[in-house]
């Protein structure tokens, strides 16, 4: 008797245990275990390489729009990776003039191009521009002149046509700027800290308009990634709980671009984030000097991405799924049939070529769907 009842207590404790254990998040799974690779998708481009495309979107047709860094070129490809397009705002030559991100939806594509929002319709041509700012606040021209190109540097579009631009404004320091499909400002809202109103003081924000068209940002130096409606209401903060995560030591980086690569090395910014149609919130960190021992020894990735990156996944309660992810590809969206894009790193087994054009990854999420909640001031409904 006494041996049945060792045997019946023994695994009541490991039923215990596995029900404890069953909703934490595991840190020895790796990044394939979560991300399943489809298939990949060449650029016809063979001038651009990894990490060379500032933003990349994917309209409902599959095509690709992305900004070139290089040339700062908005470049549209076929769903099949065949260049069709090069983009530039009319009047403008090519390079300098900080076109910095790119959205679609239904009915064309929407960029931020220096110190304009600029709206096409889907075959590429203009149909509208507008300032991103009220120049009216502006209380000298040095002012006007250190604002272009730095306050809106990252944007979406929900399904109605309502722009959200994501960058520090000016003179307040609200972080959010919703625009409707005529250009006008709506709203603004996410306040700052003062202590980054500084236009190049952290780069690589983003923003993300999910399906039910909330808001989802990131600000990099921030562990968390805020939620909020379209209205302006704040919902809930998903808190990035990676122990890989570390903050910057100081809120202003050196100005002088050899020293601020070095200082960026030295913490993970928080470079990107999307809410997928399945119920959860993918993070991307800048790995930096974390990352490096993680990566072949020939330092893949060029100057930005030479540790890679680490991915967490959330719920949108912002529960811990999976954190720690670590891969050498550049996380860039998620498409409306809620499917993973990646920039595929040179020198890997998705991508093996050593040199050569960029190789987009197609990738869906190895979870089940889940309920989506809704969540109003932290409050679930």
């Amino acid at each position: 008797m006494k041996q049945k009842a060792s045997v019946l207590i023994r695994g009541l404790l490991l039923l215990i245990f596995l029900l404890l254990i069953r909703g934490m998040p595991t840190w020895g799974r790796g990044f394939p275990d979560y991300f399943i690779f489809l298939n990949k998708l060449v650029l016809s481009d063979s001038a651009l390489k990894f990490g060379e495309m500032r933003s990349i979107d994917l309209d409902s047709a599959g095509r690709i729009f992305g900004i070139d860094s290089r040339t700062d070129e908005l470049k549209i490809f076929s769903a099949y990776g065949l260049a069709e397009k090069t983009v530039l705002p009319p009047g403008k030559n090519k390079g300098g003039q900080s076109h910095y991100d790119v959205a679609c939806w239904r009915t064309g594509f929407v960029w931020v191009a220096g110190e304009e929002i600029l709206l096409y319709d889907a075959a590429g041509r203009m149909l509208k521009s507008f300032k991103q700012y009220n120049e009216a606040d502006m209380k000298t021209s040095n002012q006007l002149e250190d604002l272009w190109g730095a306050n809106i540097t990252r944007l979406d579009v929900d399904k109605t046509g309502m722009i959200v631009g994501a960058g520090v404004g000016f003179p307040t320091p609200y972080y959010l700027h919703t625009f409707d499909k005529n250009g006008k400002l709506v709203k603004e809202f996410y306040l700052l800290d003062p202590k980054y109103d500084h236009p190049d003081v952290f780069r690589n924000p983003s923003v993300d308009v999910d399906s039910l068209g909330d808001i989802w940002c990131t600000f990099p130096p921030l562990n968390r990634v805020s939620h909020y409606g379209m209205n302006g209401t704040f919902k809930n903060d998903v808190v990035i709980k990676s122990p890989l995560y570390k903050s910057p030591e100081s809120a202003r980086g050196p100005r002088a671009a050899k020293e601020w690569l070095k200082w960026l090395a030295t913490w993970t910014p928080v470079v990107q984030c999307a809410a997928t149609q399945s119920g959860y919130v993918i993070t991307a960190l800048l790995a930096g000097d974390r990352g490096k021992p993680l990566m072949p020894p020939n330092n893949l990735g060029g100057t930005w991405y030479k540790g890679g990156f680490f991915v967490d996944i959330y719920d949108r309660q912002g529960n811990l799924i999976a954190g720690g992810l670590h891969t050498p590809h550049r996380f860039l969206t998620v498409d409306n049939k809620d499917y993973m894009w990646f920039d595929l790193c040179n020198g890997t087994p998705e991508n093996p070529s050593k040199t050569g054009p960029i190789v987009l990854g197609k990738f869906r999420l190895n979870l089940k769907p889940v309920t989506v909640k809704t969540v109003v001031s932290g409050q679930e409904r």
